[in-house]
């Protein structure tokens, strides 16, 4: 009876220490996924940042942006577009500036100096065609044009580079989450 009360203690004794070891590997488990999910939500959400202030940026730039107010400003002269063209250009260049700050590596502050260098050209053909008033249309169009092509490119680039990130950063989230509901 002895004998069958010490084996008893002793299943229990060992049923209580599996039990505490599998709580304490299960917390353990959860602090490193915990630890995981933080860290790939800093990198997630730093990728969806750059994508927003790329987009941001496209914006402002391109159509009811910069380019789009300082073109209308150009046909037709009329206050209103100046004005429009000179908010997008400050937008412009926060955009540029914000989107700088998050991307790290020194290409794509390569890309975004010239993007930065073309916007201001764009900027400096607004005032010229601000101060010739006297200008016709065709005359003025011919000695405010700039070439934006490098700018074009260096754009491409940067989305190219930012936002194949931020679906594999989504593609590897639906994976892990994927893992951890079949575990």
């Amino acid at each position: 009876m002895k004998k069958l009360n010490l084996n008893f203690i002793l299943v229990i004794l060992l049923t209580l220490f599996a039990n505490l070891s599998l709580v304490v590997f299960t917390i353990l488990q959860i602090n490193s996924t915990d630890d995981l999910q933080k860290s790939w939500d800093g990198k997630a959400t730093m990728k969806v940042v750059n994508a927003i202030e790329l987009a941001e940026l496209e914006r402002n730039l391109g159509y009811v942006g910069f380019i789009h107010h300082f073109k209308n400003y150009i046909i037709r002269r009329e206050q209103q577009y100046f004005q429009q063209a000179e908010r997008r250009y400050i937008k412009s260049k926060t955009s540029l500036s914000q989107l700088k700050n998050t991307l790290k590596d020194s290409t794509s502050h390569q890309h975004i100096a010239v993007i930065l260098e073309t916007l201001e050209l764009y900027y400096q053909k607004l005032l010229y065609a601000r101060d010739n008033p006297q200008l016709d249309i065709l005359q003025l169009d011919e000695r405010v044009k700039v070439d934006d092509s490098k700018a074009q490119a260096a754009l491409e680039t940067l989305r190219l580079a930012i936002l194949p990130k931020l679906k594999n950063a989504q593609d590897s989230n639906c994976a892990r989450n994927k893992k951890n509901q079949s575990t």
